[in-house]
Parts: structure tokens; sequence; C-alpha cells
């Protein structure tokens, strides 16, 4: 599937990019995720790689939501650490008898707004 393509879409699509390690995922989806925010769509890329690969394609710092300065569209970088939320997420579903997933998703930048 070309870019093309994939712009064309008016609903909101994901996009994952897998592979072996070193082989230029995050740098990859860094690309695509500015592409699409020049294209005018609102974009959010996200990495839950330890290496913090993708502060360093946009020069952030990881760990929260943060936008991404100097795109016509809105474009946001999340780095997620993987064992912290799978902690957070296992406390917070603990929590008042599984209610606490509910204020597990609402307390993120994912939340409802």
């Amino acid at each position: 599937m070309g870019f093309q393509e994939m712009a064309s879409r008016t609903r909101q699509r994901y996009y994952m990019l897998g592979g072996k390690g070193g082989v230029g995922k995050m740098s990859c989806a860094a690309s695509l995720a500015v592409r699409f925010a020049n294209n005018g769509h609102p974009t959010l890329v996200v990495s839950t790689d330890p290496t913090h690969s993708l502060s360093d394609s946009f020069d952030l710092s990881g760990g929260t939501l943060v936008p991404v300065e100097g795109r016509d569209s809105p474009l946001f970088a999340l780095e997620i650490n993987p064992e912290k939320a799978r902690e957070k997420f296992r406390t917070a579903s603990q929590k008042n008898g599984g209610t606490g997933v509910k204020y597990f998703m609402d307390s993120g930048p994912w939340g409802a707004r």
C-alpha cells in the first residue's frame, strides 16, 4: 500500500511497523508520522521501544504525550515503557474490585475528554 492510498482514507487508521531489531522501524514510523501531519492528518506516533529512539527522532524527552513542534497539523509523540505500563494497569485493575481500569484509562493522555 502506497502513501497516497493510506492518506486518502477518511476514517481513523492505525498502522503498525514491525521487524527485526535495528532495521529502521522507528525511523520509518517517525517519517511516516511527519508525512501524515504535513498532509493535514492529525497524527500520533507511539513507541514501546526501551531505547528511546522516538525521542531521538524528534529531539524530545520520553514518557509523556508531547506535541512535535513545526508541523502544520497536529503531530504528537508518545513513548511507553511497557513494564511500567503493565504494572500501572495491573495495580489499577485491582482497585475497587476491577473499577480501577476505568481510572487507568481516564488518567492517561488517551483518556476520555
